[in-house]
């Protein structure tokens, strides 16, 4: 049988078993164009009579002027393509559904800082306490959230900076963090040190005890303070689990800010 190409109109000779019922993908190899052939394709008859006997192709049987792609078409086409990125956008937006959802909870603590947020409900009023035995010492940044631990349920945080407004350095900077209902009476209180503070991912993920023992930590008190310079500050954080719910307010006293020791010179 005789088939044309219907880019260029060049004609082939093809051996008719080698165009299938339903259909034969062939490439043309003057222009490259890829096409499918079907049986009814069959031009031999109209082209006989101006044809020589072995038509316009490359040679007898037309053998070295085909190219049989497998199965029948002419390969992935533009609407295959097509196919193929909307296949591979579903795929992507399923993806990042599932993204959503698994990381939704932790993305719901998260602030715009990069801390956790807090919650509907929870924003306590600051309620400022000064203290004659820490005058030198101004807490700032301030701040109260609400994180969902794993272990503990919803925990209250509050952390800050204390600043060092005296012309001496200090050292173990303490500070008491107290809870009061909407009568004013003090429900919890805490009273810590200066120098430790926890992530988010910690706040959400350690027990009690292991929280307290973080916000507790030596070497955090140690490195950050145990000598705090004129106008540096040391941050600190402490956490509340189990509080009522009718919760009103909280405060913040420093009540303790010793004058920090000079180092003793070294013996040469």
């Amino acid at each position: 049988m005789i088939i044309a190409c219907p880019q260029c109109r060049t004609k082939y000779r093809v051996s008719d078993e080698k165009v299938k019922p339903e259909g034969s993908g062939v490439r043309c190899t003057r222009c490259g164009h890829v096409f499918t052939a079907y049986p009814e394709d069959d031009i031999s008859a109209e082209t006989s009579a101006e044809r020589g006997p072995y038509g316009e192709g490359p040679g007898p049987g037309n053998n070295g002027g085909e190219s049989m792609l497998p199965g029948r078409g002419s390969g992935p086409s533009r609407p295959g393509k097509r196919r193929t990125a909307v296949l591979l956008l579903v795929i992507l937006a399923l993806l990042a559904a599932l993204a959503v959802y698994v990381f939704w909870p932790s993305l719901q603590t998260m602030g715009p800082s990069g801390g956790a947020q807090k919650q509907d409900g929870m924003a306590l009023n600051h309620k400022a306490e000064e203290s004659a035995d820490a005058e030198d010492i101004a807490l700032r940044d301030v701040r109260q959230y609400m994180v969902e631990n794993e272990h503990m349920g919803r925990i209250l945080v509050v952390e800050g900076r204390a600043e060092n407004t005296s012309d001496q350095a200090r050292q173990k900077v303490q500070i008491s963090a107290s809870l009061f209902d909407r009568d004013g009476h003090k429900i919890q209180e805490k009273v810590f040190l200066g120098g430790n503070t926890a992530s988010v991912y910690e706040l959400q993920t350690l027990s009690r005890e292991e929280l307290e023992a973080a916000l507790s930590a030596p070497a955090g008190v140690l490195a950050n303070n145990s000598h705090l310079p004129p106008q540096q500050k040391v941050d600190f954080m402490t956490f509340f689990a189990d509080y009522p719910d009718h919760v009103a307010e909280f405060s913040l006293k420093v009540i303790q800010a010793r004058v920090a020791e000079k180092p003793s010179p070294q013996a040469e």
